[in-house]
This record gives structure tokens, C-alpha cells and sequence, in this order.
């Protein structure tokens, strides 16, 4: 697939109910790996703590949405990028 139409989502509360730990730390001990993967788009978690977030919320131990659910977010991404790029 073309780089430009690969995309990497990094969540920052999806491994642990903990909201301390889930919310601690930033993207800095990621950014040499961040800088290296080969995609078009990085989407990041930046809003804390828990104001919008990315709203997969699919969470191993506890689904709040489905991977149906997340794939019809992703494809709402897409639409809205492409509406964009066409101005």
C-alpha cells in the first residue's frame, strides 16, 4: 500500500483502567520510532485528561465500541480528508 494511504493510531488509555498511569508521560520516548515508521499520517491522542479523545474505545478487557465501530471512524477520517484535500 501506498505510505500516503497508510496511517498509525497511537492511543494513550486502552492498556490499563489505571487513569493515572494511563495519563502520565508524553509522546517524547516515542518520537525516534514515531519518526521511522513508514506512513502518511500519525494519528496521536493529544487531549487529556479524558476531554475528546479518539474515540475507537476498543479496549481489550472491556469493549466500549467494536472494531465495526472503529473501522466506520476511520472510514469518516477518510471521507473528511479527502473532502478537504479537494477543497
Amino acid at each position: 500500500m501506498p505510505r500516503p494511504r497508510l496511517a498509525l493510531h497511537v492511543c494513550r488509555g486502552n492498556w490499563t483502567r489505571n487513569e493515572e498511569a494511563a495519563l502520565a508521560g508524553d509522546y517524547r520516548p516515542l518520537v525516534p520510532l514515531l519518526s521511522e515508521v513508514e506512513v502518511g499520517t500519525l494519528f496521536l491522542e493529544l487531549c487529556t485528561p479524558r476531554a475528546p479523545d479518539c474515540g475507537f474505545a476498543t479496549f481489550a478487557d472491556n469493549p466500549v465500541a467494536s472494531a465495526r465501530v472503529a473501522e466506520d471512524k476511520l472510514r469518516a477520517i477518510v471521507e473528511a480528508a479527502e473532502l478537504v484535500r479537494r477543497g
